[in-house]
């Protein structure tokens, strides 16, 4: 029984649903920030639209660790990053961030130039086959900068075994058929590994030949085929011959790739070879991890230092009768019995053949891909899989884009396809990206079926300051060259002069980058996997923007002087079996190191001699790196060492690092400092004296200081605020929020607002940037100045940090253009995640800042806030952020819905079509409270009247339109122009 109640279910099948489009936004945003500063990765001078804090670390990294602040005792950090996080907890939802570091070595700083480090790939080689050379295989880091200097990589081969069916030699080819399941596919770039009893063949897939269709074959196996290529890159892995199991004759001339052994300003950084001659001897046959035979290898070196000797799983490289000879660094020793700079390195060692005679015996074959690993310290990091040797294959490792290269403008971007990558998750800012040379085809010489060594980055010269591009800290960091001293009526055409028709068209750098009107293609933050979304956005978009590490105070490179202090020697421990003699021993027990024999013992007390000659293996430190050695006499089998560190001479605050029966202790790393250490004797229950104690002093590996506030000198930060203020206002959309330098007081705040509003004639220029002239003074009213700083804590930290304020300012700006209008003023609403001010200042020094125009964060009772909202302009028109901003947004409306109308027939229709076209839009922002009068007629007019566009005007193809409001807060209309000629519109106001 069927009710009238109950609903009949569809049966299955198709429903077409209609989707809902978006609806356009009436007005444009005005919620859109540019930041520009320091980051530890991400692309440099290239321009990425975020939408989150989490997407800002992914692309750009941790916070950046900049110099020490020797006043505070701490380390000061760029400023880019917390800005960001103020921002989006601010209530943000997009911006624009522009790393800036100096990528061309300057006069008396020519390492100071952001370089990427470079990884071997452990056991892989490139080979060119054009003049037959061979290198070790290097991985680029995706981005440059130091942050990728505490990475390791380590690699494992992967196989899937095949049949071969014809392997025939041709000339410089061989032609290969094999036979796999018949859901496998073989793809140019691949490579197939034979293996004998005493060599490998290693053969890329250069060809893949069509699949001919051929009569049934009885013999061949149910779901599997036959593929047939050429493979005109192929190379034979070779045992060394049995009758070498002496001594190679004389010595062997060793190539390294372990370091940047020459610099070279005018060059990018590369990672070059050098070369040392060793006494070389075969020791034995070994078997790998896969079975085959090795050969073992001893070098002897002479003259090469401990610094410079390679690391466990470094590929070396020789020649030996004609022979290429391929080492792996298993192991290596500095003999301390010998004099100084001996070391001993153990290799395993194979030959590279471009052909050998083919062994008789029936080979195994597979087909080979290969996993990286990436990981810091203990803890992995990433891990990329089913990655290809060689071009052409999809997953060919050398395609992994770097960041200049995924987020570069359309028009500059690469044709590498990196779809292929972004379908995999795992392979999402990968840190690694292509390899360092060109033309190279890629083997695995010594493989793994799992990352059995990690190699870490080649040492590159410079400090990390350097390699990051910042060592001097200077205007040109964020200003163009080229435009850091034009006009303000001129910048917007030289600036398109650069992009488009200058001999040598080129992107513009710092805070100028945000003139290029091009398309950006960027991934949006939805997409994802197989279902990336992608959007066309601009910088034309932004209409805020903020440098924070401009208020840095500068730094400079100073020597560790730390003066090495002695340890005091330890006193002898108390031992309690030695007073047993006493009926109550409290109190009376001593610190001495034999017991007293003339009273009564217990049995089996002995008295065991403290460890000897407490010392470095090493004759340098290098990277915190080191080993501790000791001697001690005692054989007892049950004999253990306990090694105790502290950082305070008197071994106050030790602790046990060591505890074992081995007489030396490997230290991985270790910090910058002095570091004290000690260690004693441990058989059973009985333990001997102390050692002599031992100070280590670890050098730091930079020792770049801040300027303290007494050496501060406003000149960069004059430079780039003016540089600022002519930038918005050539573009007339974008508001600059600027900060001052965290010490400033009242006076030095007023003084300097004062020097940075001062017009030429009365003030000299700054750095190559002069002061504004009298006609530029308008340009004033695109910026305001916010202080003090803020203290605030991240999600999880304890510690407090200390940022300028105007990530906090541009998120409520941002939040209140979203929720109310661009027109709302950015002033009275408590900022977010605040816990303090740097500094705080008396009610009537209130007055003073805001006479001199600077906009006071407050500790109010609703929170920490600021009430004033001021531009720098001192024309009471302009003086409000709000007008500035109305401002603004109608120059980009005027823009936006001027473009519709070009072509159209310059008549009275048309005119009237304008009309209602602007009236429309105005009435919405009137209905939101933009404007200050009551009506619409008292608020604002449109203007297309025949006075504007008289029959002059018409023939010269021209329509203007003029805008008039009257913002709400000062009671006085403000004109905005409209001029439409042919394709281009330009807008212009009056006051």
């Amino acid at each position: 029984m069927v009710t009238t109640n109950q609903k009949i279910r569809r049966l299955p099948g198709f429903r077409f649903e209609a989707q809902t489009t978006l609806r356009e936004n009436v007005l444009p945003r005005m919620d859109i920030a540019v930041f520009v500063g320091f980051a530890s990765s991400g692309p440099i001078e290239t321009p990425v639209v975020l939408e989150s804090a989490e997407q800002f670390k992914a692309i750009f990294g941790e916070d950046l660790p900049l110099v020490w602040d020797k006043e505070k005792s701490e380390t000061i950090y760029a400023y880019l990053a917390p800005t960001v996080r103020s921002f989006f907890k601010n209530g943000g939802k997009r911006c624009w961030i522009i790393r800036v570091a100096r990528s061309v070595g300057v006069d008396g700083y020519k390492r100071n130039r952001a370089c990427a480090n470079f990884f071997p790939l452990n056991g892989f080689v490139g080979f060119d086959f054009s003049n037959y050379e061979v290198f070790p295989a290097l991985a680029e880091a995706r981005s440059r900068g130091s942050w990728s200097d505490d990475l390791q990589i380590g690699t494992a081969t992967l196989s899937r075994a095949v049949r071969l069916v014809q392997l025939t030699d041709k000339v410089k080819k061989k032609l290969v058929k094999i036979e796999i399941s018949a859901n496998e596919r073989v793809e140019k770039g691949e490579l197939i590994r034979v293996l004998y009893k005493n060599a490998a063949l290693l053969l890329s897939v250069d060809e893949v030949l069509p699949e001919k269709k051929s009569e049934f074959d009885p013999n061949e196996q149910k779901g599997r085929r036959k593929v047939s290529f050429i493979s005109r890159h192929y190379l034979w892995i070779q045992d060394l011959p049995e009758i070498q199991t002496n001594k190679f004759g004389g010595k062997l001339l060793i190539e390294f790739w372990t370091k940047q052994h020459r610099f070279d300003s005018t060059d990018i950084y590369r990672a070059v070879h050098y070369q040392k001659r060793a006494k070389a001897v075969f020791l034995k046959t070994n078997k790998d991890s896969f079975g085959n035979k090795t050969n073992t290898v001893l070098l002897r070196f002479d003259d090469l230092s401990a610094e410079n000797a390679p690391n466990v799983g470094s590929l070396l490289m020789a020649k030996y009768q004609k022979k290429q000879l391929c080492l792996k660094v298993k192991t290596v020793n500095i003999d301390e019995s010998e004099a100084k700079d001996k070391i001993e390195i153990l290799c395993e060692a194979v030959y590279l053949r471009k052909n050998i005679n083919r062994p008789p015996e029936m080979p195994l074959t597979e087909k080979l891909t290969f996993e990286i690993w990436v990981k810091k310290g203990s803890a992995k990091l990433q891990k990329l899989s089913d990655l290809g040797f060689n071009e052409g294959q999809p997953r060919f490792w050398g395609s992994l884009p770097t960041d200049e290269e995924v987020f570069s403008f359309k028009e500059y971007a690469t044709d590498k396809e990196t779809t292929v990558w972004t379908q995999n998750a795992d392979a999402k800012y990968f840190p690694l990206a292509r390899n360092e040379r060109e033309n190279l085809t890629y083997f695995p010489i010594f493989p793994t079926v799992s990352p059995e060594e990690y190699l870490g980055a080649l040492p590159l010269i410079g400090t990390k300051l350097e390699r990051d591009g910042l060592a001097k800290f200077d205007a040109d960091l964020f200003l163009d060259e080229k435009l850091k001293n034009t006009n303000l009526y001129n910048l917007l055409t030289d600036a398109e002069f650069i992009r488009y028709v200058s001999e040598n068209p080129r992107m513009l750098c710092g805070i100028h980058a945000v003139l290029a009107p091009e398309t950006i293609v960027s991934k949006s933050v939805e997409g994802s996997g197989s279902s990336q979304k992608y959007s066309s956005v601009s910088l034309e978009e932004a209409t805020i923007i903020s440098i924070p590490d401009a208020v840095h105070r500068g730094w400079f490179y100073e020597k560790d002087d730390t003066e090495i202090l002695p340890p005091v020697p330890s006193p002898p421990p108390v031992r309690p079996e030695w007073w047993t003699f006493e009926c109550c021993i409290e109190g009376k027990m001593k610190a001495v190191s034999e017991p007293l024999w003339e009273n009564f013992l217990k049995c089996g007390i002995r008295v065991i001699k403290k460890p000897e000659n407490l010392r470095l293996k090493e004759e340098t430190i290098a990277g915190g790196k080191f080993t501790l050695l000791w001697d001690c006499d005692e054989t007892d089998a049950d004999t253990e060492f306990v090694l105790e560190e502290s950082t305070d001479r008197r071994f106050q605050f030790s602790q046990v690092i060591y505890r074992g029966k081995a007489e030396e202790f490997f230290i991985s790393h270790r910090d910058a400092g002095v570091y004290y250490y000690r260690v004693k004797v441990v058989i059973r229950k009985q333990f001997s004296d102390w050692s002599d104690g031992l100070a280590v002093k670890i050098e730091a590996a930079e020792s770049w200081r801040s300027r303290t506030a007494q050496e501060f000198k406003p000149k960069v930060l004059l430079a780039v605020q003016r540089a600022l203020i002519r930038l918005a206002a050539a573009r007339g959309d974008i508001f600059a929020v600027l900060d001052l330098p965290e010490h400033f007081d009242k006076k030095d705040a007023i003084l300097y607002v004062a020097e940075l509003k001062t017009t030429k004639g009365f003030t000299a220029e700054t750095l190559g940037v002069e002061p504004f002239s009298n006609d530029e003074l308008k340009a004033l009213s695109y910026a305001a100045v916010y202080h003090p700083w803020i203290l605030s804590r991240e999600d999880g930290a304890e510690e407090v940090q200390i940022n300028p304020p105007s990530g906090s300012i541009c998120g409520v700006m941002a939040q209140r253009s979203l929720r109310r209008g661009a027109w709302i003023a950015p002033a009275n609403e408590p900022l977010a995640n605040v816990l303090g001010l740097t500094q705080t200042f008396e009610r009537d020094d209130f007055y003073d800042f805001q006479d001199n125009l600077i906009n006071l964060l407050r500790n109010e009772p609703n929170g920490f806030l600021v009430l004033d909202s001021d531009t720098l302009s001192d024309e009471t028109d302009l003086r409000s952020i709000n007008v500035r901003r109305l401002l603004s947004l109608l120059r980009r409306l005027a823009l936006k819905h001027g473009a519709e109308y070009v072509f159209e027939p310059n008549d009275e229709r048309f005119r009237r079509l304008v009309q209602r076209g602007f009236s429309s839009l105005l009435d919405v922002m009137f209905t939101r409270g933009a404007f200050a009068g009551n009506t619409p007629a008292t608020s604002y007019q449109v203007n297309v009247s025949d006075t504007l566009n008289n029959l002059q005007s018409v023939e010269q193809g021209r329509f203007i339109v003029e805008i008039k409001v009257a913002p709400s807060q000062p009671l006085k209309f403000v004109n905005v122009r409209l001029v439409q000629t042919g394709g281009r519109a330009t807008v212009t106001e009056t006051v």
